[in-house]
């Protein structure tokens, strides 16, 4: 896959993850997230895959802007994604954070293995 399509298909699921439209099902989110998914939040709190299933089921959907988005090889099978992510909150302030995700190929396609964010002043 060429690195143009490989950028906008991993762009489109890190989005997928954040829409609504995946948090409504149960099923989609399984298969997005590696049965080994862990993430380091950014109150540094670690979570499994199944405590992210849970919050993300359980939250509203976020909207925001995905900037500066890169995709780097790791090998043929993994890739990493890094970014700022820029969302307005209901009080209308904006947060901003610096995120990183680890991306692998399974057979069923790409999934996410690890994911990390830290909040910018």
């Amino acid at each position: 896959m060429q690195n143009d399509n490989l950028d906008r298909l991993i762009l489109s699921l890190e989005k997928k993850l954040l829409d609504s439209e995946a948090r409504d099902y149960s099923r989609i989110l399984p298969d997005l997230l590696d049965d080994e998914f862990i993430e380091f939040g950014s109150s540094g709190t670690i979570y499994s895959k199944a405590d992210i299933i849970r919050l993300l089921t359980s939250s509203p959907a976020q909207h925001g802007e995905f900037l500066n988005f890169t995709v780097t090889r790791l090998s043929d099978d993994t890739v990493l994604a890094r970014y700022e992510y820029r969302k307005m909150g209901k009080d209308g302030i904006q947060s901003r954070s610096l995120r990183s995700s680890i991306w692998r190929r399974s057979p069923q396609g790409w999934c996410i293995l690890f994911h990390q964010g830290t909040l910018l002043p």
